[in-house]
């Protein structure tokens, strides 16, 4: 269903050229402050669960100490170093947005510009969250993970037990595809969760929207 990986900018509907994932990395939290980071990861279509685990982590260890700093961070902290430039160039970025004349460098520098934006609440020990979608930018969806609660399960054998779940908030941009489509990728989406090891192996098939294939190398080769 590669038409659920859409997304619209001007009231126009445009097919996406690759599987990219944002989401926010918790580097501290303490009496200190709290300092954070945003990372974008790009996926293949082939990637296995092992493969999507590996491209996380490798993320992960790029940014999660305070000293570590990404293009992102330099370019914010650059925007800040002049009272009210920040304010200047983002004007700018959302009127180039919305004309679609943003460079390619600037949007893989962006994190807005992405499938889908996770933000795990279970890290600060807070309940999901059903986070709206940006007004800049072409991210499509955002998934809120909350804090672990137990939730009673039926077992197979008629048995009621207490269930450790991690409940998802999901808010969707309802204009990339129609509903039943988009019900069917949330369907499979559950299914995945339930019965993750369907994920070992590379889909069979991959199909593409309008505008062809697209693929990455795996992170063993870079």
């Amino acid at each position: 269903m590669p038409h659920i990986n859409r997304f619209v900018v001007g009231k126009k509907l445009y097919a996406r050229n690759e599987l990219a994932v944002s989401f926010a990395i918790l580097k501290q939290r303490g009496k200190k402050g709290v300092a954070e980071t945003t990372v974008k990861i790009k996926f293949d279509p082939n990637d296995t669960i092992y493969d999507v685990a590996k491209r996380v982590q490798k993320v992960i260890d790029e940014n999660k100490e305070v000293e570590d700093e990404n293009n992102l961070d330099k370019f914010v902290n650059f925007l800040l170093a002049i009272p009210g430039f920040a304010a200047v160039v983002v004007g700018l970025a959302k009127l180039m947005d919305r004309l679609g004349l943003v460079p390619k460098k600037i949007l893989d520098l962006y994190p807005f510009h992405t499938s889908m934006f996770i933000t795990n609440m279970a890290s600060i020990n807070m309940e999901y969250v059903h986070h709206h979608i940006y007004n800049f930018g072409t991210t499509s969806y955002f998934l809120g993970v909350g804090k672990s609660t137990y939730k009673p399960h039926m077992t197979r054998d008629g048995t009621l037990k207490a269930k450790r779940v991690y409940p998802i908030g999901i808010v969707v941009d309802e204009r990339v595809s129609v509903g039943g489509e988009m019900g069917l990728a949330l369907g499979l989406f559950r299914s995945y969760l339930k019965n993750p090891w369907i994920l070992e192996t590379p889909p069979e098939k991959v199909y593409f929207d309008v505008h062809g294939g697209y693929s990455l190398k795996k992170v063993d080769e870079a």
